[in-house]
């Protein structure tokens, strides 16, 4: 990586969520702005043009991945390496800047990722080049590939092997039990939302914006048979706007969560009585302060229970041991929850609408009440979990 003097530049170029209106409904929308790190003033910065013109009726998280693409390629040239570059305009970037930003990126990060900023990128080069703001780079410099993507020849650009990008969707499914009976017990505060992850298919953002009232239970008051949740976007924390805490739901629906013995009642119940709100159309899931979870929230705790559970891993023995430091040695996240979920379906599925509509993959409203719910599914769901974690006496050294 290029080196600067050692001296700190005033100035960032920064990605923050805006709302705007979009019918009667509001709308986050990222934008690219230039901020002040001396007084913290900010403002909107005219390359969140670029963003606008390609991915404005996109989701706000597609349209933040390519404006934090934008802000870390042009800080990258402009503040980190300043006294290398000496740049001090847009119509000094040549090509050679974006493949010393993508070679520096490629060094931590994997091919995926380097591919996916090196196409939006050439897309950002494009765009100034026909506005004339890029003299040192003319048209001839693109061209269309057989897929009719345009590409651009970074010469000098070296990409990590494809084995480089570790990133896992789950891991060994007879450790889902004490998986989340570490979470009851050294991160309770989101143990309930682990359990609607795996045993629901639901993402971060889908947890975080729930309220107490967003529930159906299936069977008895506490979802014998499980529940049906209302996913729906909500803005449950406005005040989280402007640092990027809140994500929404990335496909409003009713989705199921399975229950499975009395697990989903004990944590149902537990959730209830200590991390809730006590207001019915409160936020299901309130940080320390009493307030909703933003995405942050959520994930800090998660990052601190995949400690957890890498720690018990490597007291269970060799084998247990070596899974510890393989799974400490990958990329994975909430997400992986989703990941989990597809997989206990997956095990015995008989088509493709078994995964599908369970994980609210699919259109199908009306039918996701009974199709998702058929017994035929949660047998086989069933089945599936009471190969998990035979031995309960295991359990109760999850986390001690």
């Amino acid at each position: 990586m290029k080196k600067n003097n050692g001296r700190v530049s005033n100035y960032r170029l920064v990605v923050r969520p805006v709302q705007i209106a979009k019918g009667l409904k509001q709308k986050n929308v990222a934008v690219i702005s230039l901020r002040n790190n001396i007084t913290g003033v900010e403002a909107v910065h005219p390359i969140t043009e670029f963003i606008f013109h390609n991915w404005r009726d996109q989701r706000y998280l597609t349209m933040r991945r390519h404006a934090m693409c934008i802000a870390c390629f042009l800080n990258y040239i402009f503040f980190d390496n300043q006294f290398f570059y000496k740049i001090k305009a847009l119509e000094e970037i040549e090509i050679f800047h974006v493949s010393d930003y993508l070679n520096n990126l490629g060094e931590n990060n994997c091919r995926e990722d380097v591919l996916f900023q090196r196409n939006t990128l050439t897309g950002f080069l494009l765009y100034l080049s026909k506005k004339g703001f890029l003299p040192r780079i003319n048209d001839s410099m693109f061209e269309v590939d057989m897929h009719g993507a345009v590409v651009c020849n970074f010469e000098e650009l070296i990409l990590p092997s494809t084995r480089s990008c570790k990133v896992i969707h789950h891991f060994d499914s007879k450790l889902v039990l004490p998986f989340i009976a570490i979470a009851r017990r050294k991160t309770p505060r989101i143990a309930f939302g682990v359990y609607l992850q795996i045993f629901g298919g639901c993402r971060i953002g889908e947890v975080v914006n729930l309220r107490r009232v967003d529930f159906s239970p299936i069977g008895d008051e506490w979802g014998s048979h499980g529940l049906l949740l209302k996913l729906e976007d909500r803005n449950l924390r406005p005040d989280a706007i402007r640092s990027g805490g809140t994500i929404g739901v990335k496909k409003p629906r009713e989705q199921v969560v399975f229950a499975y013995k009395d697990w989903l009642e004990t944590l149902w119940k537990f959730h209830i009585q200590h991390y809730s709100s006590e207001n019915r159309l409160g936020p299901l899931f309130v940080n320390r302060r009493g307030r909703a979870m933003t995405k942050k929230n959520y994930t800090y705790e998660f990052e601190k229970l995949k400690t957890y559970f890498i720690d018990w891993l490597k007291t269970q023995g060799t084998e247990l041991s070596i899974y510890a430091h393989f799974l400490a040695s990958q990329r994975w996240s909430t997400h992986i929850g989703r990941g989990l979920f597809s997989s206990l379906i997956a095990k015995d599925a008989k088509n493709l609408l078994d995964i599908a509509v369970p994980r609210g993959d699919i259109d199908l409203t009306a039918a996701i009440r009974y199709l998702a719910l058929s017994p035929q599914i949660m047998e086989r769901l069933e089945g599936s979990l009471q190969l998990l974690h035979e031995d309960m006496l295991h359990l109760e050294k999850a986390g001690e």
